[in-house]
Protein backbone atom coordinates (compact mmCIF):
# COMPACT_ATOMS: atom_id res chain seq x y z
CA UNK A 1 0.00 0.00 0.00
CA UNK A 2 1.22 3.49 -0.85
CA UNK A 3 0.49 5.89 1.90
CA UNK A 4 0.02 9.89 2.49
CA UNK A 5 -1.96 11.76 5.47
CA UNK A 6 -5.32 10.94 3.73
CA UNK A 7 -5.09 8.83 1.17
CA UNK A 8 -4.22 4.83 0.47
CA UNK A 9 -3.40 3.43 -2.58
CA UNK A 10 -4.03 -0.20 -2.75
CA UNK A 11 -4.11 -2.86 -5.08
CA UNK A 12 -7.59 -3.96 -6.56
CA UNK A 13 -9.59 -6.67 -5.34
CA UNK A 14 -12.69 -8.61 -5.28
CA UNK A 15 -14.61 -6.29 -3.37
CA UNK A 16 -14.03 -3.44 -6.10
CA UNK A 17 -15.91 -5.13 -8.75
CA UNK A 18 -19.34 -3.20 -8.71
CA UNK A 19 -17.65 -0.13 -8.49
CA UNK A 20 -14.98 -0.31 -11.32
CA UNK A 21 -18.20 -1.98 -13.77
CA UNK A 22 -19.79 1.35 -12.72
CA UNK A 23 -17.11 3.32 -14.03
CA UNK A 24 -15.91 1.64 -16.69
CA UNK A 25 -19.06 1.44 -18.33
CA UNK A 26 -20.15 4.72 -17.58
CA UNK A 27 -20.71 6.75 -21.01
CA UNK A 28 -19.78 9.80 -18.74
CA UNK A 29 -16.30 8.91 -17.99
CA UNK A 30 -15.78 6.77 -21.51
CA UNK A 31 -15.64 9.52 -23.35
CA UNK A 32 -12.04 10.47 -22.36
CA UNK A 33 -10.94 6.63 -22.33
CA UNK A 34 -9.42 5.37 -25.65
CA UNK A 35 -11.87 2.24 -24.93
CA UNK A 36 -15.33 2.55 -25.78
CA UNK A 37 -15.80 -1.22 -24.53
CA UNK A 38 -18.67 -2.62 -22.30
CA UNK A 39 -16.90 -4.70 -19.84
CA UNK A 40 -18.99 -7.70 -18.49
CA UNK A 41 -18.85 -9.09 -15.18
CA UNK A 42 -16.50 -11.88 -16.22
CA UNK A 43 -13.76 -9.62 -18.16
CA UNK A 44 -13.76 -6.83 -15.12
CA UNK A 45 -12.97 -10.09 -12.71
CA UNK A 46 -10.32 -11.35 -15.06
CA UNK A 47 -8.65 -7.51 -15.38
CA UNK A 48 -8.58 -7.72 -11.10
CA UNK A 49 -6.93 -10.98 -11.09
CA UNK A 50 -4.59 -9.87 -13.23
CA UNK A 51 -4.22 -6.16 -12.58
CA UNK A 52 -1.40 -6.73 -9.82
CA UNK A 53 1.54 -7.01 -11.65
CA UNK A 54 2.89 -4.69 -13.36
CA UNK A 55 6.20 -6.38 -14.08
CA UNK A 56 3.41 -9.24 -15.98
CA UNK A 57 0.84 -7.12 -17.39
CA UNK A 58 2.94 -3.70 -18.25
CA UNK A 59 -0.62 -1.90 -16.51
CA UNK A 60 -1.20 -1.62 -12.51
CA UNK A 61 -4.40 -0.21 -10.91
CA UNK A 62 -4.32 1.22 -7.45
CA UNK A 63 -7.99 2.01 -5.88
CA UNK A 64 -8.08 5.33 -4.03
CA UNK A 65 -8.92 5.25 -0.79
CA UNK A 66 -9.70 8.59 1.84
CA UNK A 67 -10.42 7.07 5.02
CA UNK A 68 -12.50 3.97 4.17
CA UNK A 69 -13.74 5.29 1.31
CA UNK A 70 -13.15 4.25 -2.13
CA UNK A 71 -13.21 7.96 -3.85
CA UNK A 72 -11.20 6.64 -7.28
CA UNK A 73 -8.61 4.78 -9.24
CA UNK A 74 -5.53 5.37 -10.94
CA UNK A 75 -3.59 3.16 -13.24
CA UNK A 76 0.05 2.76 -14.36
CA UNK A 77 0.03 1.49 -18.18
CA UNK A 78 1.96 0.81 -21.05
CA UNK A 79 4.91 0.09 -18.22
CA UNK A 80 8.31 0.04 -20.44
CA UNK A 81 11.29 -1.55 -17.98
CA UNK A 82 13.80 -0.50 -20.76
CA UNK A 83 12.80 2.91 -21.75
CA UNK A 84 11.53 3.61 -17.81
CA UNK A 85 8.43 5.16 -18.65
CA UNK A 86 4.72 4.23 -18.10
CA UNK A 87 1.40 6.34 -18.89
CA UNK A 88 -0.98 7.37 -16.06
CA UNK A 89 -4.71 7.63 -15.83
CA UNK A 90 -6.60 8.46 -12.89
CA UNK A 91 -10.58 8.70 -12.60
CA UNK A 92 -11.98 10.34 -9.12
CA UNK A 93 -15.78 9.52 -8.45
CA UNK A 94 -17.66 13.00 -9.02
CA UNK A 95 -19.41 12.87 -5.57
CA UNK A 96 -15.50 13.32 -4.44
CA UNK A 97 -13.97 15.86 -7.45
CA UNK A 98 -12.76 19.35 -6.74
CA UNK A 99 -11.35 18.49 -3.21
CA UNK A 100 -7.32 18.34 -4.09
CA UNK A 101 -7.71 13.93 -4.05
CA UNK A 102 -6.25 13.48 -7.90
CA UNK A 103 -3.59 16.18 -7.31
CA UNK A 104 -2.51 14.07 -4.21
CA UNK A 105 -3.03 11.04 -5.77
CA UNK A 106 -0.77 12.17 -8.76
CA UNK A 107 1.88 13.12 -6.37
CA UNK A 108 1.19 10.01 -4.53
CA UNK A 109 2.11 8.13 -7.63
CA UNK A 110 4.77 9.87 -8.77
CA UNK A 111 6.86 9.44 -5.83
CA UNK A 112 6.26 5.37 -5.79
CA UNK A 113 6.94 5.90 -9.83
CA UNK A 114 10.15 7.36 -9.52
CA UNK A 115 11.27 6.08 -6.30
CA UNK A 116 10.18 2.39 -6.29
CA UNK A 117 10.07 1.79 -9.89
CA UNK A 118 12.90 3.79 -11.38
CA UNK A 119 11.14 5.20 -13.73
CA UNK A 120 13.22 8.26 -15.72
CA UNK A 121 9.14 9.45 -16.91
CA UNK A 122 5.47 9.55 -16.86
CA UNK A 123 3.16 10.96 -19.31
CA UNK A 124 -0.59 11.06 -20.15
CA UNK A 125 -2.64 11.32 -23.12
CA UNK A 126 -5.85 13.77 -22.88
CA UNK A 127 -8.22 15.06 -25.45
CA UNK A 128 -7.41 18.97 -26.03
CA UNK A 129 -11.53 19.74 -24.83
CA UNK A 130 -10.88 18.43 -21.08
CA UNK A 131 -9.46 21.15 -19.46
CA UNK A 132 -9.79 20.35 -16.19
CA UNK A 133 -7.78 16.99 -16.60
CA UNK A 134 -4.81 19.49 -18.14
CA UNK A 135 -4.97 21.76 -15.48
CA UNK A 136 -4.81 19.24 -12.90
CA UNK A 137 -1.98 17.53 -14.72
CA UNK A 138 0.19 20.81 -15.09
CA UNK A 139 -0.73 21.55 -11.28
CA UNK A 140 0.87 17.75 -10.71
CA UNK A 141 4.04 18.72 -12.65
CA UNK A 142 3.23 17.51 -16.06
CA UNK A 143 4.43 19.42 -19.24
CA UNK A 144 3.08 19.76 -22.68
CA UNK A 145 4.95 17.80 -25.08
CA UNK A 146 2.71 17.89 -28.17
CA UNK A 147 -0.76 17.37 -30.11
CA UNK A 148 -1.81 14.06 -31.65
CA UNK A 149 -3.93 15.04 -34.58
CA UNK A 150 -6.83 13.55 -34.48
CA UNK A 151 -6.18 10.43 -32.19
CA UNK A 152 -9.52 9.85 -30.88
CA UNK A 153 -12.18 8.46 -32.39
CA UNK A 154 -15.57 10.24 -30.59
CA UNK A 155 -19.26 10.39 -31.10
CA UNK A 156 -18.13 13.80 -32.20
CA UNK A 157 -15.73 12.70 -34.71
CA UNK A 158 -12.28 12.84 -34.31
CA UNK A 159 -10.79 15.14 -31.65
CA UNK A 160 -6.81 15.66 -30.57
CA UNK A 161 -4.81 14.57 -27.69
CA UNK A 162 -2.60 16.68 -25.88
CA UNK A 163 0.57 14.44 -24.73
CA UNK A 164 2.15 15.93 -21.30
CA UNK A 165 5.02 14.60 -19.63
CA UNK A 166 6.53 14.41 -15.73
CA UNK A 167 10.46 13.59 -15.52
CA UNK A 168 11.83 12.35 -12.39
Amino acid sequence: MISSNNLNLRVVNKSDLNLLLNWENNPTIQKHSESANHYSEKIMLNFIESAQDIYINNQLRLMIQSNAEIIGCVDLYDYDSFNLKAGVGILIDEKYRNKTYAKQTLELLKKYAFNNLKLNQLYCKIQTTNKKSIKLFSKAGFNNSGILKSWLNTKNGFEDVIIMQCFE
